[in-house]
């Protein structure tokens, strides 16, 4: 049985809370109950809100690494093109190759590419906004980057050029 007395002067009687089963809240008792629970709830305020900013903090330079994406892909199409061109020249070489050795040959030559290619991706995922202009503008002078276009991104076709299908011009 819960007793609530929120009368001044008080009119239950203090001594009800000493028997078994029997609760007495005064006013002064559910005051100090209120504050304790507000200033939990101000603890736990203020560690959701470390929770939030670290998020966010970690949402931005998410996006900021997201603006390498596109030296990224180019320099991923510089490899794999040399690597394309470089198979294309051995092949004559290396005779006809069944399919195990087919995917060896492929196996191996993309490893290669990716692991060349991998702590540059790293470190320009990783730089601050300063450090990644420069190594943006330091790998497209090295490898001679063109800015990304829809179609440089794409594998090179096999189809020889003059009968690919003609791009319309915008009108």
């Amino acid at each position: 049985m819960f007793f609530i007395d929120i009368a001044v002067p008080r009119n239950v009687d203090p001594g009800l809370g000493e028997l078994d089963g029997i609760f007495v809240y005064d006013i002064d008792a559910l005051q100090q109950l209120a504050s304790t629970n507000t200033q939990k709830r101000l603890g736990e305020a203020e560690h959701a809100e470390a929770i939030v900013n670290l998020e966010v903090a970690r949402f931005y330079s998410r996006m900021e690494a997201r603006r390498a994406a596109p030296t990224i892909l180019l320099l991923q199409q510089y490899f794999e093109n040399i690597r394309q061109s470089e198979l294309q020249r051995i092949r004559g070489r290396l005779g006809e190759l069944n399919m195990t050795q087919e995917a060896a040959v492929e196996t191996l030559t993309r490893g290669m590419v990716n692991k060349l290619i991998h702590a540059p991706m790293v470190a320009l995922r990783e730089a601050d906004d300063h450090g990644r202009d420069s190594m943006v503008h330091l790998l497209h002078r090295m490898f001679k980057l063109e800015e990304p276009t829809v179609s440089r991104l794409r594998p090179k076709s096999t189809v020889p050029r003059h009968q690919q299908p003609r791009k319309l011009s915008a009108l």
